[in-house]
């Protein structure tokens, strides 16, 4: 075999299986396996939502869908967002404890959603967390009253096609405090 060719082989083999290595180790970072990337605190507050201000629930949540898109290539990775702080005295309050109850035993759900781009999930997430956009509306249909959802996201990027893959599955949550006005969110490996 001429030398040339061979040089050629050997170097596109161990190329190929450095690449291969490089994914086999960034998929065992966030690959089957639950556990959590990162948390962060973000407002609801209507104006830094609107300017997609740092530490605001759409800005935050973009900020994580990013990571771990960046975190989990090819693998599932989810998103948990929970109210901060639940009133305590709420008319609603039972209300909302039989809706949570349901809710534990068959969770609402939505998707598979497919996206071409990480800007068009971010925007469907967006919709579904202010109750907007067909998903949203639904959502808030059955979440009614004060009740607050709680959502876990499950996203998974198709590498190949260049896709994102995204359902969620929300529960409708007690009364929240909306002079807090603060929600938990955390970025999982795996699909929760």
């Amino acid at each position: 075999m001429n030398k040339k060719i061979l040089l050629k082989v050997l170097s596109f083999t161990a190329f190929t299986q450095i690449t291969l290595l490089n994914c086999e180790a960034e998929n065992k970072n966030c690959g089957n396996e639950i556990s959590i990337i990162k948390t962060e605190v973000a407002s609801a507050g209507t104006w830094e939502n609107v300017r997609n201000s740092p530490g605001s629930l759409r800005k935050e949540s973009s900020n994580l869908i990013s990571l771990g898109v960046s975190s989990a290539p090819g693998a599932y990775f989810s998103l948990t967002t929970t109210p901060k702080a639940l009133l305590k005295d709420s008319s609603d309050q039972s209300y909302c404890e039989k809706k949570l109850e349901e809710s534990k035993k068959k969770p609402i759900t939505f998707g598979p959603r497919i996206f071409k781009s990480l800007e068009d999930l971010q925007s469907w997430v967006g919709e579904l967390s202010k109750g907007s956009g067909t998903d949203g509306e639904k959502l808030y249909d059955i979440c009614d009253k004060s009740c607050s959802p709680v959502y876990t996201y499950n996203i998974k990027e198709d590498l190949v096609a260049k896709k994102f893959e995204a359902s969620v599955s929300a529960l409708c949550g007690l009364p929240r405090d909306k002079d807090d006005n603060k929600y938990n969110l955390e970025l999982w490996c795996g699909k929760k």
